[in-house]
């Protein structure tokens, strides 16, 4: 079946938004990240997965705190 209607392939939908993400300026970039956090807070706090979404975060925090430690751990002389 030939539908009319053709979507734009991901890898250059996603090289778009990050050349307009560097295009603006620390200041625009850094309300951008912060817009994009309160966002996410906001779903997580209204989500009815709520429980499991905490869990999920405090897991990706623990592995971030890994990953820090195992830099410094790495690079430390």
């Amino acid at each position: 079946m030939d539908i009319p209607i053709r979507f734009p392939n991901n890898a250059d939908v996603i090289a778009e938004d990050a050349a307009r993400f560097r295009a603006l300026s620390p200041e625009e970039q850094l309300k951008t990240i912060h817009e994009l956090i309160k966002s996410g807070e906001f779903l997580m706090r209204n989500s009815n997965r709520q429980a499991s979404l905490k869990q999920l975060a405090a897991i990706r925090m623990m592995e971030k705190h890994r990953a820090i430690r195992e830099f410094v751990a790495r690079h430390a002389t």
